[in-house]
């Protein structure tokens, strides 16, 4: 999501469906190697490079579907495709919608210093907040 949004973001609502695109046709291709500069295609084939890497779709195939699957049935591989494919859409629909509502609320996020004022601050005591964490664990550690 955070690809398709800072694209739709960046560029606006068609590269965020283009990368959403491609993030759909990652869910079938795991072997791209090179990511490419920025232009249409190459914002699909950024899509497919994202989702390709992606260890989560990796584990949601090998862990979660399965489940849902009869293995015994001799459909089982029309039911892994359909399941597969299901998942690959609806996530693709979510994107798209992302790139939407992110690429139209894109010129006032880029536009708005009140946003990335509020934005930094929250960053700021995110990070605060993790490296007290980091300091009390290693405290009780030792």
């Amino acid at each position: 999501m955070i690809y398709v949004a800072s694209r739709s973001i960046s560029q606006g609502i068609k590269a965020g469906i283009i990368s959403a695109i491609g993030v759909f046709i990652g869910c079938f291709n795991k072997n791209i190697v090179a990511l490419p500069p920025i232009d249409k295609w190459k914002l699909l084939k950024q899509g497919i490079i994202t989702n390709a890497l992606n260890p989560k779709v990796a584990l949601f195939f090998l862990s979660f579907l399965p489940q849902f699957i009869q293995v015994s049935s001799p459909l089982y591989k029309v039911q892994l495709f359909t399941l597969g494919l299901w998942f690959d859409v609806q996530g693709t629909l979510v994107l798209m919608i992302v790139a939407w509502l992110i690429g139209k609320a894109g010129n006032f996020i880029k536009n708005n210093q009140k946003f990335w004022n509020m934005q930094e601050k929250i960053t700021g005591i995110i990070l605060i907040g993790l490296g007290i964490k980091v300091a009390l664990a290693s405290k009780k550690i030792s």
